[in-house]
């Protein structure tokens, strides 16, 4: 899964965690692993002409100044070149120890701008969470990190503790990207022996708050016209209803492919704001590695990152493995989430769907079809349906209509 694996490097507190990680990663994982190193000695040799007008008289002169920039030049660049390479002792001792096959590479340039562009030439890029700059503002990223986190488009490894993986915290939304995070996370765990936690949060006061908003500005009349009082009784019961059955197959399906793979796996679904949810629980059960996907459900055109994953990366206390989940195909199983429900029970009698019903689900709004085809299903249930035709749908959505 990481044959390459890229190794970002600056003998900083974190760095050197990550370093750790990086061979244990690629011990277990038989990689190859790069050293990578950055200095910019183009900023020094800027920086050192900004300053050149406050130096003293005697060096004013201009032959003087271009003997002093030779000098400056060779001992920045040399002398940050030495130092990059210390950097490297290290790891590779460490290497060398357990037979990993290590390389290092150093370069001239801005650190986060090499770091982004080497990434591309790996299948996993690991780096502290914080540099030589740390400050103590609790669960920060440093620039670097929150550079790569945004716009690298391979695996990350956000390391900001030095332990021993053996408990894994996963969040799942039913996304594709989620579907996609099962297939790593079956590796991983068989790899590190983890204890699997999947957790999934929804959040149904989004939707009321929405409906609130919409009751207050309206005036008298036009809330007459639209009843959204009724509206909203029926919003609250169908939308909070329907949310919990859609995250909970998820959660199900998801717990039985890690089940029937041999992972001991606990799930528990939460409602809330997700990172929210998703960061109190890694209070409760202190994971070793959180795992989400670098998208969820609402991957917009221009974004970089989920609002989701970002906002986790930089509050969580545990080490977080972001899964770029590209197109490319590594043997990707057959066994995903679906965006319809999966039916686990096999002593219950499969609900057949007609091919007319199956053309009238397609006109409903992608996000909110999952959510329809439970209500529809719950209708059918209750009414002992087996066959869902366009007529079941349409008095399954009668069933609760708005009062006058």
């Amino acid at each position: 899964m990481y044959k390459r694996i890229l190794i970002a490097l600056d003998n900083s507190e974190d760095s050197i965690k990550a370093e750790k990680m990086s061979v244990l990663f690629a011990k277990k994982f038989k990689s190859t692993l790069t050293g990578f190193h950055a200095y910019s000695g183009r900023f020094h040799r800027e920086r050192f002409k900004i300053i050149e007008k406050y130096l003293p008289e005697k060096y004013q002169k201009e032959e003087v100044l271009h003997h002093q920039r030779n000098i400056h030049s060779v001992l920045i660049e040399r002398g940050m070149e030495i130092i990059s390479l210390e950097y490297m002792k290290r790891i590779r001792d460490e290497c060398e120890k357990f037979n990993i096959n290590f390389k290092e590479k150093i370069i001239d340039g801005k650190n986060s701008d090499q770091i982004i562009e080497e990434a591309k030439n790996h299948h996993l890029l690991i780096i502290g969470a914080q540099g030589m700059g740390k400050v103590n503002l609790p669960y920060r990223l440093g620039s670097n990190s929150r550079r790569a986190l945004r716009h690298i488009n391979i695996d990350l490894l956000l390391v900001k503790r030095d332990v021993l993986p053996k408990k894994i915290l996963v969040g799942l939304d039913g996304s594709k990207q989620s579907q996609k995070i099962l297939e790593k996370v079956i590796k991983i765990a068989h790899l590190f022996d983890y204890e699997v936690f999947l957790i999934s949060s929804f959040e149904p006061l989004l939707h009321r708050s929405v409906f609130k908003s919409l009751v207050e500005v309206l005036s008298e009349e036009a809330g007459k016209v639209f009843k959204f009082k009724e509206q909203e009784d029926l919003h609250n019961k169908v939308i909070d209803q329907s949310l919990a059955e859609l995250y909970s197959s998820y959660l199900n399906h998801a717990k039985s492919i890690l089940q029937r793979n041999g992972i001991s796996v606990k799930t528990e679904l939460l409602e809330g704001k997700p990172y929210y949810s998703l960061w109190q629980k890694s209070r409760v059960i202190n994971p070793d590695l959180i795992v989400v996907g670098k998208f969820g459900l609402h991957q917009g055109k221009n974004q970089n990152i989920g609002s989701t994953t970002e906002n986790i990366s930089e509050v969580a206390e545990s080490n977080i493995l972001i899964l770029a989940l590209s197109e490319e195909k590594e043997g990707v199983q057959e066994e995903v989430l679906k965006e319809t429900v999966e039916k686990e029970d096999e002593g219950e009698e499969k609900i057949i769907w007609s091919e007319e019903a199956k053309e009238r689900l397609k006109r409903i709004p992608a996000f909110a079809r999952a959510m329809a085809i439970l209500a529809i299903e719950r209708y059918a249930k209750q009414e002992n349906i087996k066959l869902i035709t366009p007529e079941v749908m349409k008095k399954a959505r009668e069933k609760n209509p708005p009062k006058s």
